[in-house]
């Protein structure tokens, strides 16, 4: 499953792989530095227009160094440049220093802004940002450490406040390479450029909006180096990418027909939230699923007939108003034996009845069933009390939850803060927790596995910030799990189609217009693209 994986390292982990790369396969750390300048070269052409001036902001170290040779790579390019240097680079050596008598070989104009007591020279920062169309920070990348030093964080809000399109070079300076945490103040790029592998802190929450669109370039450091410097300490995380989910989608049979292609049973529904499973059961159809049946509170039956044409529906036993719950679970455990998958919880709602019908059908099924499992939203707040009641039951390795924050939160009993602050972190202690596979919804998305790797899905947009948007998500779970895929790929595979049916999405529709039923329908175009990219 490795093979798969693109890595993503902490600034730790990166260090060990550069090292590894240089001293012990022999690669040199000029050629490494080279190739990462030439990579921010080719980004910039890609955003400039012809005639526009770059201003390059160095600092201390390699980032610095990185810099500098943009500055040259631009200027042999004969395009305009200049550097904003925060430091005395006579002072440089290393790499760094080799760069910086590369440089003075050509006749590029270099300021110093930051004299040695510390003072900076701000009518001479905004004069040059201000005359500059793109921005290049290689100013700190990955060498911050503690907080932010005076006057770097003021030479940084002037970065922010340039005209210009800024890139950042590894990490945008102010933002930790771990965390995505700004102390005090992360320069907000438009784009940035990293190296061998992408950092946390430029995917995740808070600093992927401090680094805008990330572009990965391979600096020639092999994947073999990448991977065991990925494999020292706690943090495992990957990058889902398109050839990985091309891989992990079942190949359909020409010969196949609805029996071939799964049975999928929903439970779900309350007054006033029908919505919800009809959402999972439209997305699970236009997915793939052979045949689709949504148990509902028998209350509620006519009403999910009129919304669904494709989908089934069975009645559940109701005693004024709320489930019976013994015959309800009685009667979906035994329908379970001829369904190859069961997605529990959209719209379920929060009563009494629902809670206790969701944590006695799971008993039930740990004794008799092995059908693949999604809990969502509701059968996710029923296991607050005791989130380890999943491997109580026997069903840890064959679920999938889906929380968005707030129920996570709720799961671990931690402020929505803390699981804001470290969502991937959280999902993983969450996976551990539970024993199953925890795909916590957001921007982005990630998908923690019970053995500690942490999936970050690539695709998806703020289109996807509505209500129906998690049940669409639900259902693309549930039809993987229903074929047969195990969970952490269906789990990593589902997260991928449903942001990038999103993308699809807001080519034709504003954002803000974007519909969860939309998202369904641009399903088969995303199928259609993985099929063709093949």
């Amino acid at each position: 499953m490795q093979d798969d994986f693109r890595y993503v390292l902490t600034a730790e982990q990166m260090g060990i792989a550069d090292r590894t790369a240089i001293e012990d396969r022999g690669i040199p750390g000029m050629r490494l530095m080279e190739a990462a300048a030439a990579g921010v070269v080719r980004e910039i052409l890609r955003i400039r227009n012809r005639g526009d001036r770059v201003t390059v902001v160095v600092g201390p170290g390699n980032n610095g160094g990185d810099g500098l040779a943009v500055a040259r790579m631009l200027y042999v390019r004969g395009i305009g440049v200049q550097v904003l240097s925060a430091v005395d680079l006579t002072r440089m050596s290393g790499d760094a220093g080799e760069m910086v008598r590369r440089l003075s070989a050509h006749p590029v104009l270099v300021h110093r802004v930051i004299d040695d007591s510390g003072k900076l020279d701000a009518a001479l920062v905004q004069r040059v940002l201000g005359e500059s169309h793109v921005v290049v920070d290689a100013l700190l990348g990955t060498g911050l450490s503690g907080s932010l030093r005076q006057p770097y964080d003021q030479l940084i809000a002037y970065m922010n406040r340039a005209p210009g399109s800024v890139v950042s070079v590894d990490v945008p300076s102010g933002s930790d390479a771990d965390t995505g945490a700004g102390l005090p103040v992360s320069v907000m790029a438009d784009v940035t450029v990293t190296f061998g592998a992408p950092k946390p802190g430029i995917l995740l929450e808070p600093g992927n909006l401090a680094a805008g669109r990330v572009v990965s370039v391979d600096i020639g450091i092999p994947k073999e180096v990448l991977r065991e410097a990925w494999s020292v300490g706690a943090s495992r995380l990957t990058l889902t990418h398109e050839s990985q989910v091309r891989a992990y989608l079942p190949k359909r049979s020409a010969v196949g027909h609805k029996g071939t292609f799964g049975h999928l049973l929903i439970l779900g529904g309350s007054p006033g939230m029908t919505g919800a499973p009809a959402m999972t059961a439209e997305a699970s159809l236009r997915m793939g699923a052979g045949t689709v049946t949504c148990a509902v509170a028998e209350t509620l039956q006519d009403i999910m007939a009129q919304k669904l044409t494709e989908a089934m529906t069975v009645a559940l036993p109701t005693i004024e108003g709320r489930f019976s719950v013994d015959a309800a679970r009685d009667l979906v455990a035994d329908l379970v034996d001829g369904f190859d998958g069961l997605a529990i919880g959209p719209g379920l709602g929060r009563g009494y009845d629902a809670r206790e019908l969701v944590v006695q059908l799971l008993e039930v099924l740990g004794e008799r069933s092995s059908v693949p499992i999604v809990l969502d939203a509701d059968a996710i707040n029923a296991l607050a009390p005791d989130p380890g009641l999943i491997r109580t039951f026997g069903l840890e390795g064959n679920i999938v939850l889906t929380p968005h924050p707030g129920e996570l939160a709720r799961l671990v009993d931690e402020p929505l803060s803390a699981i804001t602050a470290d969502r991937a972190g959280w999902a993983r202690r969450a996976a551990a927790l539970t024993g199953g596979v925890v795909l916590l919804k957001g921007a982005p998305a990630v998908v923690a596995s019970p053995g500690g790797t942490v999936a970050v899905n690539s695709t998806g947009n703020v289109g996807l910030a509505t209500g129906g948007s998690g049940d669409v998500l639900t259902g693309i779970v549930a039809t993987l799990l229903t074929e047969g895929t195990p969970p952490w790929r269906a789990a990593v595979t589902a997260c991928y189609i449903h942001g990038r049916a999103a993308d699809v999405g807001v080519e034709s529709i504003h954002p803000r217009s974007l519909l969860p039923r939309d998202v369904t329908r641009y399903l088969s175009d995303v199928l259609i693209e993985l099929e063709h990219h093949a």
